[in-house]
């Protein structure tokens, strides 16, 4: 019993030893495993550790690396600012000694100046003045040169009476061309009558130009008597001296001319007179022109003036004249002007089957607004240029019977004519003419093209035509039976060109396979302001240029000019023979 007991406990000691065994075991095998894993872990994180050293020393050198050579740069940078100030000090010292003789030079040259005598400055102030600026800026720079002024009297001698507000706003600097235009540029502007006194008296005794505008005296148009301003320069004192007269009294009272006689001066030495005047106060004008033999330039513009006397026409050399005239009253003038030499007549048609026959024989330069066809009725024997802007028909004519009042003419003859500026869409009145010294012909077209139906050279072309010059449009083909009609054209002109493109234009000039030049003396082309045309490929590329003129030219053509004209500049392609 005991025994038993005792196997028991011992057999279940036995079983708590095993079992304890076991768990030992066990715990030794969980315990390797967790230093395997323990292990495994350690070994990778050793080797990315390893990694992270290894990256860390390659960032470290590539560090190193940036930062030597960043300051290599900089080194070289400073080196380089340090050279570059140096150049721009170098380069201020420069200009500081270059300002510094400029300011010798200027010392120099004010010397020089001063040295000049007072005659030659003199005659330098009058160049000045003559090119639009007023001699009052000259007394500004020095005593001196103030003192000059004041004692050279041409500088005085233009006078221009306006009225302040209006000299002022078109003086200004942004109409610059509408002042010297419209206000004389070169005239003194006097606003006041004392200011007239002054100048005239500076001017002492030489002869006077002057320029009346007639808002000069708009503040006085409400008087019945004539302002102050007009009775000194237009009264005896200074009438005498006045050599030429531009007046403009369309805002004039009629009243004031009514006792004209009262203080209007003689004006003796009055040679050229410009009167832009109205219907009414033009009469005492016409009669003061009428007593003035000396009168050599007369230009009316206006609503009208009165018909001249013998003794007003019989010394003039210009005639212009710019207003409705009736054609009655000018061919009654024209027999008067024994010694004219130019004469301008528009906008009326003039002349016509009408007027008479009539000889001019000083004439050398007239400009008209006319039937071309009925020139024939003017003998001219000293012309030397004629402008023409023909009208389409005459009034109460239908086109066919002036074409056949036409077709009797017999073409006026022209022997010493020149140049010929001809505005016309059909040039045909031409057939007839006669012109053997011609050397220049113009002829521009009064809308976009001419007609296609007629001809550009109408007329025979003598061999001196050295020119032509054409403005408008039309086709190549009537370009080329133009010119093949100049055999000794040096000069071709063609402007403001609305035809056929830049390619078909050369061709024209183009030598064939027969080595015809149409024009072998041809030395000059001009192309301005021709409309499809790419100035700026001309520009970059003159290919097509230089090879018209290497073909002209080995044919023995002496063609060595292509100028082309735009609003961009001027292209000038030339060759050398």
């Amino acid at each position: 019993m005991i025994l038993s007991r005792k196997e028991g406990r011992r057999s279940k000691y036995i079983q708590i030893e095993n079992s304890i065994q076991e768990k030992r075991q066990q715990k030794q095998m969980e315990v390797k495993e967790l230093e395997d894993a323990a292990q495994q872990r350690t070994a990778t994180l050793q080797q990315r550790i390893d990694t992270l050293l290894e990256e860390t020393q390659r960032l470290k050198d590539t560090l190193s690396e940036e930062i030597r050579r960043v300051k290599e740069t900089l080194a070289e940078d400073k080196s380089k600012v340090a050279a570059k100030y140096d150049t721009i000090i170098q380069e201020l010292d420069d200009q500081l000694q270059g300002l510094q003789r400029l300011n010798n030079q200027d010392d120099h040259l004010i010397s020089l100046v001063n040295s000049i005598p007072d005659e030659i400055l003199s005659l330098i102030f009058e160049t000045y003045v003559l090119d639009g600026e007023s001699p009052r800026l000259l007394q500004a720079v020095s005593h001196r040169w103030r003192s000059v002024s004041l004692s050279t009297p041409r500088l005085w001698a233009r006078i221009g009476i306006y009225s302040r507000r209006e000299y002022q706003r078109y003086n200004k600097a942004d109409k610059p061309l509408m002042s010297r235009r419209y206000w004389g540029g070169s005239f003194e502007p006097c606003f006041t009558a004392e200011h007239v006194e002054k100048t005239a008296r500076m001017a002492g005794s030489l002869d006077l130009s002057v320029v009346i505008s007639s808002i000069g005296v708009e503040a006085d148009l409400g008087s019945h008597h004539p302002p102050r301003i007009l009775r000194v320069i237009l009264g005896p004192q200074y009438s005498s001296r006045i050599v030429n007269l531009h007046i403009d009294s369309s805002s004039f009272k009629p009243i004031w001319w009514k006792a004209s006689n009262d203080w209007i001066g003689n004006f003796a030495k009055l040679q050229s007179l410009h009167s832009n005047s109205g219907s009414e106060s033009e009469r005492s004008l016409d009669s003061l022109i009428a007593a003035r033999s000396t009168i050599r330039n007369l230009t009316f513009c206006g609503n009208g003036h009165t018909v001249f006397l013998d003794t007003t026409l019989s010394g003039i050399r210009s005639l212009e004249i710019d207003y409705l005239m009736d054609e009655e009253d000018f061919n009654e003038i024209l027999p008067k002007l024994l010694q004219i030499e130019y004469i301008k007549r528009a906008p009326w048609l003039w002349p016509s089957q009408n007027t008479p026959s009539l000889i001019l024989p000083t004439l050398k330069e007239i400009k008209l607004t006319c039937d071309g066809a009925w020139l024939h009725l003017l003998t001219m024997p000293k012309l030397k240029m004629l402008y023409i802007s023909q009208e389409k028909s005459r009034r109460g004519d239908t086109p066919n019977d002036t074409q056949a009042r036409r077709k009797s003419i017999k073409g006026p003859i022209f022997p010493n004519l020149e140049y010929l500026d001809v505005e016309a869409n059909s040039p045909s009145f031409l057939s007839n003419y006669q012109l053997p010294s011609l050397r220049r012909f113009r002829l521009s077209s009064q809308t976009s093209r001419f007609h296609k139906r007629h001809k550009l050279l109408p007329f025979k072309c003598p061999n001196t035509l050295s020119e032509f010059i054409l403005c408008g449009g039309c086709s190549i083909d009537v370009i080329r039976d133009a010119l093949r009609k100049v055999p000794k054209l040096q000069v071709f002109k063609l402007q403001e060109y609305n035809g056929d493109d830049q390619a078909s234009l050369l061709g024209v000039f183009a030598v064939t396979a027969n080595s015809h030049v149409i024009c072998p003396e041809l030395k000059e082309i001009e192309f301005e302001f021709c409309s499809n045309w790419d100035y700026e490929q001309a520009q970059k590329d003159p290919s097509p240029f230089r090879r018209v003129m290497e073909e002209q030219q080995s044919v023995g053509s002496p063609l060595v000019s292509f100028k082309l004209f735009s609003f961009g500049g001027c292209l000038n392609i030339r060759t050398q023979i």
